[in-house]
């Protein structure tokens, strides 16, 4: 098998690629089980740029992207087909997501046995979904996309979402997308995705709620994240806001006030609305200081101060307030340093304190300070190695190594 590589850390998404990538992004942000995707591309560098965000953001979270493909034509159904239908039990528990970018070799011998294999997946399709747990993204030719339908009529109907890219890589700095670009198209629900939304809007009709409400509105707002339906996420997640504002400002009750705004802002980050969300993750933030105050320094409220601090972080880098996100980001670092001397080394604790790590190195390179960032990820490889050495027989610990290893090379090269 082989991986397929191109260096295209320089490159830069259009506003609409970045409005693309983000909702694709969300997607498998909020798949939990299987789910199928194709992308048809004549794109290269647009397939690139988003096979290298997501392998970076799997490292990150301790698991990896599986990025595996075949060198001979033949071996589309000898191994791939055998690789996904009886993945390993590492797999299964890791949940690897699949990126087959399947788009890039040409040729009669290459496309026949794209057909081969699509035709057998689609034969194989519900053991698939038995099977595996995770998402599996099929990047196809561009020009291959209407042959599919007939084709493979099954495989497509029980896909979660496709995209067609354009030519969306420019040079110059990132813009943001705007609110107004169209979302890619996210088609189909599970059974299981139906149901959860139903009861939403069972028990909307209720004039008295109680807290299994609650309990069912976050069920239904990751179904509706999940399968791109952000109006109908943004709607479940404001009742969830109604919900919250009149009860006492316990702090269980300031936690759910502050899980909804929250969910309302990744909707309105979703949608493009970047400085709206920026500014409801803002309230959480204030909403969590406040609970931080009556409960003490818990893990737990300790922990969701550090994800809002993330979430505002990230929005303001996507805005381009590098100085803002480097604060952010540093809070949320010096938090879960105190969290990992209260709690000890637990694989959460130091996997989080990774992730900030991560997110503050990146801010340092941005700003071109290349000796805080270089010390920064040195902290996260060693991190890594001891997650590595103490957890060796899951792979996705050992892949946060070559992730740190591969940011120190990125700032030698830039440096």
């Amino acid at each position: 098998m082989k991986t397929a590589s191109a260096d295209s850390r320089k490159a830069r998404l259009t506003p609409e690629g970045e409005a693309h990538w983000l909702r694709l992004k969300q997607h498998l942000e909020w798949s939990e089980t299987f789910s199928l995707g194709f992308i048809f591309s004549s794109h290269p560098e647009v397939v690139e740029i988003f096979k290298e965000r997501l392998a970076a953001i799997y490292r990150a979270r301790v698991t990896k992207l599986n990025t595996s493909l075949p060198s001979l034509p033949e071996e589309l159904t000898t191994t791939l087909l055998p690789l996904l239908l009886n993945p390993s039990e590492n797999k299964v528990q890791l949940k690897q997501p699949f990126w087959l970018d399947l788009s890039t070799e040409s040729g009669t011998d290459w496309q026949r046995a794209r057909v081969s294999f699509l035709i057998r997946l689609n034969e194989q399709r519900e053991s698939l979904r038995r099977t595996l747990h995770s998402p599996v993204i099929l990047i196809l030719p561009q020009k291959e996309r209407y042959d599919i339908k007939t084709l493979v009529p099954d495989l497509w109907a029980i896909r979660d979402f496709s995209m067609e890219t354009e030519q969306w890589v420019k040079e110059p700095p990132l813009q943001l997308p705007s609110d107004h670009q169209a979302p890619s198209r996210i088609l189909s629900q599970t059974p299981q995705d139906k149901s959860m939304i139903k009861e939403w809007e069972r028990l909307m009709k209720r004039e008295r709620k109680d807290q299994g409400f609650l309990f069912a509105a976050q069920r239904a707002f990751k179904a509706a994240m999940k399968t791109g339906q952000y109006e109908l996420a943004a709607s479940i997640a404001k009742s969830q806001y109604d919900f919250c504002i009149p009860k006492k400002e316990t702090p269980e009750a300031l936690r759910d006030l502050s899980v909804s705004l929250n969910n309302v802002g990744t909707t309105a980050q979703a949608m493009g609305q970047w400085e709206k969300a920026q500014q409801l993750f803002n309230e959480s933030l204030e909403t969590r200081r406040n609970i931080l105050a009556r409960v003490g320094e818990t893990p737990e409220a300790l922990r969701d101060l550090s994800v809002s601090l993330d979430n505002i972080g990230t929005t303001a880098h996507a805005m381009g307030q590098w100085e803002k996100a480097q604060q952010l980001f540093n809070e949320s670092l010096e938090t879960r340093r105190n969290i990992l001397a209260r709690v000890g080394e637990t694989p959460q604790a130091l996997r989080d304190l990774s992730i900030s790590l991560d997110n503050v190195g990146e801010i340092e390179q941005s700003l071109k300070k290349y000796h805080k960032a270089k010390k920064i990820f040195r902290e996260g490889l060693n991190i890594a190695r001891k997650l590595s050495k103490e957890f060796s027989e899951l792979e996705a610990y050992r892949s946060l190594e070559s992730h740190f290893r591969d940011r120190l090379d990125d700032l030698e090269k830039d440096s």
